[in-house]
């Protein structure tokens, strides 16, 4: 191995450990943030998981084996908030899914726009924008069921209709997105608009 070589894996190494640094630094300012702008509308944590990749390698697998991308977890996750009681789900009991991407290009259905197939190369992947998805889901009506066997098994908002949308018998659900910039840095201002937006659907309930 020559000094060249060592010196540019140094260098390599260096950049690794200061990135992740920043990493770590930038989790503490956004894992607070989405707690805080669920808080704000009274919501208590449901759970979160990698969006597009596997948790990172069980204690016996080979890690390998598995994508690389598996060991960032939060590249690209979602975080679930709700707010119910638990028991038979009422009127206005509420789901949010925050889902962070700290790179849109890394949504699977972009890369099947590329044309990208499997682990995809961090060097040649398009860089996307950052950007964090709100998912709502509210219960309308009620029919005696917890909240969360009737929420959990939906699909996803239609991201091209604005506002509220009904999205089965009993529940009504909304998309909204924001740069994650946006997020970070005004995390009242997105408490406000989902303030608003619930005030709209339960203006609208009698019609729903």
């Amino acid at each position: 191995m020559t000094q060249s070589t060592n010196e540019n894996f140094a260098q390599l190494v260096s950049q690794v450990t200061i990135a992740h640094r920043l990493c770590v630094g930038f989790y503490q300012r956004l894992l607070p943030t989405i707690k805080h702008v669920a808080n704000e509308l009274d919501c208590s944590f449901w759970s979160w998981d990698p969006a597009e990749t596997d948790r990172p390698a069980k204690a016996r697998t080979q890690p390998a084996e598995k994508w690389a991308w598996d060991f960032l977890p939060l590249f690209a996750s979602q975080h679930t908030y709700i707010r119910s009681d638990g028991e038979a789900a009422k009127v206005g009991d509420l789901a949010i899914i925050f889902s962070v991407y700290l790179d849109e290009s890394f949504k699977k259905e972009n890369r099947c726009n590329l044309g990208i197939a499997g682990q995809p190369d961090p060097i040649l992947l398009p860089m996307g924008e950052a950007a964090v998805e709100m998912s709502l889901y509210r219960c309308d009506q009620e029919n005696g069921e917890s909240f969360d066997s009737q929420w959990t098994e939906l699909d996803w908002p239609n991201k091209s209709i604005e506002g509220w949308q009904k999205i089965s018998d009993l529940m009504s659900a909304m998309y909204l997105r924001r740069t994650l910039v946006e997020f970070i840095a005004n995390p009242d201002m997105v408490v406000d608009e989902l303030r608003s937006r619930l005030a709209d659907a339960e203006a609208a309930a009698p019609e729903l």
